[in-house]
């Protein structure tokens, strides 16, 4: 275990590294704004497409949406509104999509297909999927065709804890995973049709939902062995499909610490 000291107020809440993990250096984005951009809530480490690299690297927060094409040393403002997550697609770079919710708890959600010159909101299309309180926490865009979108979704009670996919680009969504709430969403190895989601489950464990064809079926994996309960569940922040050890394995990052198990 390396030093440690005690971190002040003023400490970067975001930190940079560009050797794999060996070293980390601390990035405090100085914006000019109105709105707080000191506590990011998701960060796209990698540039959204390495090939481009005026697209950069983008960070969501309680302010909104910032961008830096020189490894955080210079940031610009992209949109402000609050972004729970953002999603780059690694096929189609130039189509982003976030998400978060209003004040009143009713779902958020905008995209942009020009890497983020402007914005289309789409509040209205992602609350006329559910019904009451609702935060937009995930979404995925399809390999091929960037029209076609999935986004999951949790809320306090079981109804709007969904999966819901567009096929138009988000003028409507139809559900298609129900009372599983999902915070977090992976394409698979092949980044092909295949996709992986997670949050929190109805009886309180840790699981997988797989789709073989975007989102159109999904066959779900509990972690029976997990001991937990319902009152206290298990909460998937964020996950990732990764060949580990000769074996494709998903990893879950949780409110109680990472998880792994092999799929298919």
């Amino acid at each position: 275990m390396g030093n440690t000291e005690e971190v002040e107020e003023e400490t970067p809440s975001l930190y940079i590294t560009d050797d794999g993990g060996s070293s980390w250096n601390p990035v405090h984005p100085e914006i000019e704004s109105a709105v707080d951009f000191a506590r990011p809530s998701i960060s796209i480490i990698e540039p959204a497409d390495p090939e481009n690299p005026s697209l950069g690297s983008m960070i969501g927060s309680h302010g909104g949406i910032i961008k830096s094409t020189d490894k955080g040393q210079n940031w610009e403002i992209l949109y402000e509104d609050y972004a729970l997550f953002i999603h780059v697609s690694p096929h189609h770079p130039e189509h982003i999509w976030f998400g978060a919710h209003f004040e009143i708890f009713a779902p958020s959600l905008s995209k942009s297909e020009d890497g983020g010159t402007s914005w289309t909101p789409l509040h209205h299309e992602i609350q006329d999927a559910v019904s009451g309180d609702a935060t937009t926490q995930a979404a995925l865009l399809h390999p091929e065709d960037p029209q076609i979108a999935l986004v999951g979704l949790t809320s306090s009670g079981t109804s709007n804890n969904k999966a819901v996919l567009s096929k138009d680009g988000g003028e409507t969504f139809e559900t298609v995973l129900e009372e599983t709430g999902i915070q977090a969403m992976a394409h698979g190895i092949e980044y092909d049709e295949r996709v992986y989601a997670s949050g929190r489950h109805i009886t309180g464990k840790p699981f997988v939902s797989i789709s073989p064809d975007f989102g159109e079926s999904w066959e779900t994996f509990v972690f029976e062995e997990f001991e937990t309960e319902p009152e206290d569940p298990v909460l998937v922040r964020d996950m990732a499909v990764v060949n580990y050890d000769g074996r494709k394995s998903v990893f879950l990052a949780t409110d109680q610490g990472v998880l792994r198990g092999d799929v298919h």
